[in-house]
C-alpha cells in the first residue's frame, strides 16, 4: 500500500507544480503524468514503484527548472535519474552493441520506458481529443521520437507495439 501511496503522492507534486500548465499538444501537463503513469502501468507492465512516480514527475523539471532539486530531495536520487535519463533522448540512442550493455542499466530502462510511454501518452491524447494526429505523425518531433525508439529493438515490446500502432504502423509480433 505504500507503493501506491508514493506514486498518489507523486502525481500530486506534478499536479501542484503544473497547475494549468500545457504542453506544446495543448495537453494539460498533469493529464500527461497521469496518462504516462497509466500507460507504464497498464501497456508496459511497469510495476517499479519509482519508474511510475518518474513517470508522473518527468514533466515537472522540463516547465519548471528551478524544481529539479526539489524533486530529488522528495522522491529520491534514483527517482530523479530516471527522469532525466527519459528527458535526454539523445542518450537513449545507442548503437546495438552499447545496447546490450544497457540491459543491466536501470537508469537507461528506465528512461526509455518512460520516454516510449510519455510520447505514446502525447499521440493517446491527439488521436482522442484533435484532429491533427496525422499531420502529427508525419512532424519533424514525432519522426524523430520514431528514430529514437526504433533504437530500443524490441526491448519493451508491448509500449514500442502500442506506439506505432499510434503511429499507424502495423505492431510487430
Amino acid at each position: 500500500m505504500e507503493q501506491l501511496g508514493n506514486i498518489l503522492e507523486a502525481l500530486r507534486f506534478a499536479g501542484d507544480q503544473m497547475k494549468d500548465q500545457k504542453l506544446s499538444t495543448d495537453m494539460s501537463a498533469l493529464h500527461h503524468a497521469i496518462e504516462t503513469s497509466n500507460i507504464l502501468w497498464h501497456i508496459g507492465k511497469v510495476q517499479d514503484q519509482r519508474i511510475l512516480m518518474a513517470g508522473a514527475l518527468h514533466q515537472v523539471p522540463r516547465i519548471q527548472e528551478e524544481l529539479k532539486a526539489g524533486v530529488e530531495d522528495i522522491f529520491g536520487k534514483e527517482v530523479s535519474q530516471y527522469i532525466q535519463a527519459a528527458r535526454d533522448p539523445e542518450n537513449l540512442k545507442t548503437p546495438y552493441l552499447e545496447r546490450l550493455k544497457l540491459k543491466k542499466n536501470k537508469k537507461e530502462q528506465a528512461g526509455r520506458q518512460i520516454y516510449l510511454a510519455a510520447s505514446a501518452a502525447l499521440l493517446r491524447h491527439l488521436r482522442d481529443n484533435t484532429d491533427q494526429l496525422e499531420e502529427i505523425r508525419k512532424s519533424e518531433e514525432m519522426q524523430t521520437r520514431k528514430s529514437y525508439i526504433a533504437e530500443f529493438s524490441g526491448s519493451y515490446p508491448e509500449l514500442e507495439n502500442f506506439f506505432n500502432q499510434l503511429m499507424g504502423e502495423e505492431p510487430t509480433s
